[in-house]
C-alpha cells in the first residue's frame, strides 16, 4: 500500500530533492521526489542526550526510527542515532543522513514527542565509500 503512495507522491515534485535537507516532526512523512522515496519519522526510540542544565560524563545519544519505502518496494524501519552509529542508512545509491534532532534537552526527560523535529539529508553515496561500512536496505 505504501508503495502506491510513493508512486503517487513522487510525481508531485512538492517534496525535497536529492541533496536537500528536510525537517520532519514525529509522524510526518515526505517523499523525496527525484528518488520516489517515502520517508516517515516514526518515533523517538530513546533520548539520553545530556541536558544543557546538567552535568554528564558523556554527551549522550538519541535514537530515532524511520520508516523508509523505496519506489515499488516494501517499507522498512531503520534506527539512526545522533551520536552513536549508524547516523546514516543506505537506500540503493543514496544515503539518508541524520543531521540534527531538535530540541536539545534543557532538563532531563522534558521533551514532549510532538516537539521533536528531525533534520535529514538525502545524498548520493560517494563511489569510493566502502560498502562494508554501510547499513543497506
Amino acid at each position: 500500500m505504501l508503495a502506491t503512495v510513493v508512486a503517487a507522491c513522487g510525481s508531485s515534485g512538492g517534496g525535497p530533492r536529492l541533496g536537500d535537507t528536510f525537517v520532519l516532526g514525529v509522524g510526518d512523512t515526505t517523499t523525496i521526489g527525484d528518488l520516489n522515496l517515502l520517508v516517515r519519522f516514526a518515533q523517538v526510540a530513546a533520548d539520553s542526550r545530556c541536558p544543557t542544565q546538567g552535568a554528564c560524563v558523556w554527551a549522550g545519544d538519541a535514537a530515532v526510527v524511520l520508516e523508509i519505502t523505496p519506489y515499488l518496494a516494501a517499507s522498512r524501519f531503520d534506527t539512526l542515532h545522533t551520536t552513536l552509529d549508524p547516523q546514516s542508512v543506505d537506500v540503493g545509491k543514496v544515503e539518508l543522513h541524520l543531521v540534527l534532532l531538535d530540541p536539545y534537552p534543557v532538563t532531563a526527560g522534558s521533551i514532549p514527542l510532538r516537539a521533536y523535529r528531525l533534520t535529514l539529508v538525502a545524498r548520493e553515496i560517494p563511489l569510493d565509500q566502502a560498502a562494508s561500512d554501510r547499513r543497506t536496505l
